[in-house]
């Protein structure tokens, strides 16, 4: 038995339209910023296994090596 998924960190403008668009979100929540050049949103998706999961937005170019792990973990220069 795993466990649900709770947060996702989407790296790259294109990629994460594309990916947005596919889960049945109806309202992104901003929860705060996610390191310096990202921002950390809920997604409401009423019915969808993706409502109330967080993600962590990136632009391609910005952010450290462990930038989507720091996210992913809250920890490091994540949440901020």
């Amino acid at each position: 038995a795993g466990r649900p998924l709770r947060r996702v960190g989407i790296a790259g403008g294109d990629t994460s339209s594309r990916w947005l668009r596919g889960t049945g979100f109806r309202r992104l929540d901003l929860v705060g910023r996610a390191g310096v050049n990202g921002v950390l949103c809920r997604l409401h998706a009423p019915g969808a296994p993706t409502d109330g999961l967080e993600v962590a937005f990136k632009g391609g170019q910005v952010g450290g090596d462990y930038y989507l792990v720091a996210m992913a973990e809250g920890s490091g220069d994540g949440l901020v």
